[in-house]
């Protein structure tokens, strides 16, 4: 899904999916926005933490949440995750 090569150094690296994916994760736990979860992984150390995130890393933002929700979505995956955590 993110494996695609970088046409240069311009762009950010791509975020991790195991990060992405987590931030879903705690997204449905608090049953919170995007935007929500962007600012509370910023504010709590826990999250952080939990994400595998340092300090001095980039969060990704909500615009980033919610198009990796979506290409899940897309390609029939997100629920199937789900179901793996239950």
């Amino acid at each position: 899904m993110h494996d695609k090569p970088r046409k240069n150094n311009a762009r950010r690296k791509p975020i991790d999916a195991i990060v992405m994916f987590k931030m879903l994760v705690l997204q449905q736990l608090y049953n919170i926005s995007d935007e929500e979860l962007e600012y509370q992984v910023n504010d709590r150390l826990s999250f952080m933490r939990f994400l595998g995130l340092g300090l001095a890393e980039p969060v990704p933002d909500a615009t980033t949440v919610w198009l990796f929700r979506q290409q899940l979505k897309q390609q029939g995956l997100i629920e199937e995750l789900f179901e793996q955590l239950i």
